[in-house]
Parts: structure tokens; sequence; C-alpha cells
């Protein structure tokens, strides 16, 4: 993941916001229409679980050109984690 996305140290600043996160895994526009259930990509399930009190969903950000589809709530984020995105 370093290497990918040129950073010399692990801090939060590798993943945080959504454009990192699919850099760092190495993820491009390549991949758009693949299936999540198939070998092309996979997403594996640890069991982790993050209680819903401390999920929160809020209008994303950085897509005004979407009109009214840009305060739709499709922005789901985890309280105070420094991986996050955009404005507190």
């Amino acid at each position: 993941m370093l290497e990918r996305t040129g950073k010399k140290d692990l801090d939060y600043t590798l993943t945080k916001g959504p454009g990192n996160v699919t850099k760092a895994l190495g993820i491009s526009t390549k991949h758009n229409g693949y299936s999540l259930c198939t070998d092309g990509i996979y997403i594996m399930d640890d069991g982790f679980k993050i209680a819903q009190n401390n999920i929160q969903a809020t209008a994303r950000i950085g897509v005004d050109y979407a009109g009214e589809d840009a305060k739709r709530l499709y922005r789901f984020i985890v309280n105070d984690n420094p991986y996050v995105s955009g404005k507190k």
C-alpha cells in the first residue's frame, strides 16, 4: 500500500478518503463493472463489527454536479475515525 501511494510512512493519510483507499488497494477504473461475487476482486469478512450507533450516514462530498442527489445520505462513516476524509 505504501508503494502504490508513494508514501514512506504508515499513517492515517494512507487510506483517508475513497480515492486514497482505492489507490492503496490497487483498484482503478479497469475494475469498473467487476462483480464482487467473482474472483476478480475479493472482499474478505474478518468478522469485525462496529456498533450501529457508531455509524452515521452523511451527504456525499465533492459531488455538487449531482444536483439533488448530492444531498442523499450515501456516505457512511464511523464516528471519530481519522481515516474519514472531509470536514469534521
